[in-house]
């Protein structure tokens, strides 16, 4: 409730591996972290990707970055969370993938 930038469609809920931090993304390309302790859950940040609605919102194995994918897109994006930076990455042609409808 604390916030609503993620859009109308909140399309990703996951939980970080290591901590009790929860990745909350929507179809306005806002990713939002939140505190999660059940009671106030607490907004982190917010990282916005312009023209960018997430489909997919996922954090790597470490915990160290995450990942957000659209439908709209060839490419995706991985998030630093320590830099506080975003790479823009573009999926191999060769690899035939038109968009990002699930995040592995």
């Amino acid at each position: 409730m604390e916030t609503y930038t993620e859009g109308p469609q909140i399309k990703s809920v996951q939980f970080h591996p290591g901590s009790t931090v929860g990745l909350v993304a929507g179809v306005s390309g806002v990713a939002s972290l939140f505190q999660v302790d059940g009671y106030n859950n607490t907004k982190l940040q917010s990282v916005q990707f312009e023209r960018f609605p997430i489909h997919c919102a996922r954090f790597t194995n470490d915990g160290s970055q995450f990942l957000v994918g659209s439908l709209h897109h060839r490419h995706f994006f991985c998030y630093d969370m320590m830099a506080d930076k975003s790479l823009r990455i573009i999926n191999s042609p060769a690899a035939e993938i038109t968009h990002m409808k699930v995040c592995l």
